[in-house]
């Protein structure tokens, strides 16, 4: 999201065919076609930034790893992607214990490296047509759809894989981390997200399982594949190419991790580690909503629960709206004090100048009042202009 002046949001968009032109500031949005010349100047700006950019990825890491095991000096990010590298950089932080941090990232991630995924890609036999899509110059939706297809279709070979990940998951049954969780979820992770001048937020695709398929490799196999594929969808293809990315460069991993599902999840949420409506007074910015409600969906015109937090020798909170679909604040004064301490300290680890200024974090608030009754899902470096 870039902010200028009055303009919170302000950007050109290809919508079914058409450039449309979308500008979004705090009194008003306007959404209209935009004029031909004005479209294309906007997205040749757009490509040309991007036209250098070189994926990095290696594909030396084999069978499923423990995020933990990954070390900094090793450069992580091109074993297991952007999203799975975030959630190290979290744990990592947990591990300092920081004084009054109980914040915690849900325990037992691990990851299945991009080794495994470009496996089965040559394996269905969808690397010749993804080098085609990657010289093409306008890319037709049947040769994204048979990309999936051969992905989805095609059941994952790799005996490794299964053994790993059923053992793993029957020791999660048997010590209990099934008894705390919903289920399991597969999240992507490539290395085409959360790049300079690219995040991809929403591009592909994080699926969960429940408890009771996780032994069954059909299921376990069949959603692997879903989440791999999903990288290869016509509005994930046509949106990197906009960019100029290189698409036969693309890997993708899988972050997996016990799930907690609206049964114990009170609140949803994201925050961002700067204050998106005035530069003069430094804050982290907090949105959150009640849980199986976006905090980006105003579709059905619900509103989320948005908080600017300042520092003034502790933090101080100021309320820009409550959420519609709750009687009282979702967050208390001891969750408020956790979210704040874990962005400064992300903020002064992760972000990486001149490409970022800030950190983007999604986050989830349990229905249990414990100590840990926050939990970080997600964090990415992100660009920000006020």
């Amino acid at each position: 999201m870039a902010i200028a002046g009055a303009h919170l949001q302000e950007e050109i968009l290809r919508l079914e065919g058409k450039c449309v032109y979308m500008s979004v500031t705090r009194k008003e949005h306007v959404i209209r076609e935009a004029e031909k010349s004005k479209a294309d100047k906007w997205f040749a700006s757009k490509t040309s930034a991007l036209k250098t950019v070189k994926l990095v990825s290696s594909l030396t890491k084999i069978g499923v790893m423990s995020l933990m095991e990954f070390d900094e000096k090793d450069n992580p990010v091109k074993f297991i992607g952007a999203k799975a590298n975030g959630v190290l950089e979290m744990a990592k932080m947990q591990k300092l214990q920081i004084v009054g941090l109980n914040t915690i990232v849900y325990d037992n991630a691990v990851v299945v490296p991009f080794h495994m995924y470009q496996e089965h890609v040559i394996q269905t036999g969808c690397n010749n047509l993804i080098k085609n899509l990657s010289e093409s110059i306008k890319i037709k939706e049947s040769n994204c759809q048979q990309v999936v297809k051969l992905l989805t279709d095609n059941l994952i070979q790799n005996e490794l894989l299964k053994q790993q990940l059923l053992s793993m998951f029957e020791v999660w049954k048997n010590t209990g981390v099934f008894k705390q969780a919903s289920g399991v979820i597969f999240r992507s992770s490539t290395n085409v997200e959360d790049i300079p001048g690219f995040n991809g937020a929403g591009l592909y695709l994080s699926e969960p399982l429940e408890v009771e398929k996780c032994l069954d490799w059909d299921c376990v196999s069949r959603t692997i594949q879903r989440v791999w594929a999903s990288v290869w969808s016509f509005r994930a293809v046509t949106e990197r190419q906009l960019f100029g990315i290189p698409q036969d460069q693309v890997q993708a991993a899988i972050l997996i991790q016990p799930w907690l599902g609206k049964d114990k999840v009170k609140a949803n949420g994201v925050g961002i580690s700067k204050n998106p409506y005035r530069q003069d007074f430094p804050a982290h910015y907090v949105n959150v909503q009640v849980s199986g409600t976006l905090v980006t969906d105003g579709t059905n015109g619900t509103t989320p629960e948005q908080l600017l937090i300042y520092f003034e020798g502790k933090p101080v909170v100021e309320v820009i709206t409550r959420s519609s679909e709750s009687k009282e604040s979702l967050l208390t004064p001891q969750q408020v004090m956790k979210l704040w301490l874990s962005m400064k300290q992300l903020h002064k680890t992760y972000v990486k100048k001149p490409t970022s200024n800030c950190i983007d974090i999604e986050f989830l608030i349990l229905k249990e009042d414990t100590d840990k009754d926050v939990i970080l899902l997600q964090c990415r470096p992100l660009k920000l202009v006020v």
